[in-house]
């Protein structure tokens, strides 16, 4: 029987219900079929992350990730339905939403276990006072993609530009005002971001302190970023 038949079906009970009751009963087998569709959607999302990252990650950092796993499973996923049911999302979806969130954060921290194993000149993790993290990956023709994220706000900023010398200009690609301008030490192991004086009339002007500083690069065996 597929979701459609399912949600039409009359069982001989419901035949002394109203047009009005037959209806509503017909939009409650309806929403039990969606949350079972988006718990499976999302497990699926769940399992897709973990898979990417056994492909892409080395042995042990692998092994970090399992493990992290499997405390969450056991531990983390119930904080985070309950804390979803605070925040005031209905009961019958949290459960989806906490491994939709899930699948997000393996990703997240994938591509940062990538990046510590594999840096470039500029490419790699950096990390900064107050909860700052950079990323930056180096593309195809000598292009930077940059994502610096202050986790206690909630924010991410994204940019892109092109190395220059021992640095590179990047903005925003939903704001060119939002301009900023990188800058390598020697040693390659600190990133400086500055500001450019069009940030101050971006979208994001009133965020540039969380997105400006020194950031240190995180070397391979120095941190479980799993363990965030």
């Amino acid at each position: 029987m597929s979701d459609e038949e399912k949600v039409a079906y009359s069982a001989s009970k419901e035949s002394s219900l109203s047009p009005s009751e037959m209806e509503d009963q017909k939009a409650a087998r309806k929403a039990i079929l969606e949350r079972v569709s988006d718990t499976q959607t999302s497990e699926k999302l769940m399992d897709n992350a973990l898979h990417e990252a056994q492909m892409n990650l080395s042995e042990s950092a692998y092994a970090s990730l399992q493990e992290s796993q499997q405390i969450w499973l056991r531990q983390g996923r119930g904080k985070a339905i309950n804390d979803l049911v605070r925040q005031g999302v209905p009961s019958g979806d949290a459960f989806a939403r906490a491994n939709s969130e899930r699948a997000d954060w393996i990703s997240v921290r994938t591509m940062w276990a990538m990046l510590i194993e594999s840096p470039g000149k500029f490419g790699g993790f950096y990390r900064s006072v107050a909860d700052r993290t950079l990323e930056i990956y180096e593309m195809e023709n000598e292009q930077l993609n940059l994502v610096v994220r202050a986790a206690k706000d909630d924010f991410v900023f994204t940019a892109t530009g092109n190395i220059q010398d021992n640095g590179a200009q990047l903005r925003s690609e939903n704001d060119p005002n939002a301009a900023i301008r990188l800058k390598a030490s020697e040693s390659g192991d600190t990133i400086e971001i500055s500001l450019e004086p069009s940030f101050g009339a971006s979208h994001a002007a009133r965020y540039g302190m969380l997105v400006e500083g020194q950031y240190q690069r995180v070397t391979p065996g120095e941190l479980n970023v799993f363990a965030l």
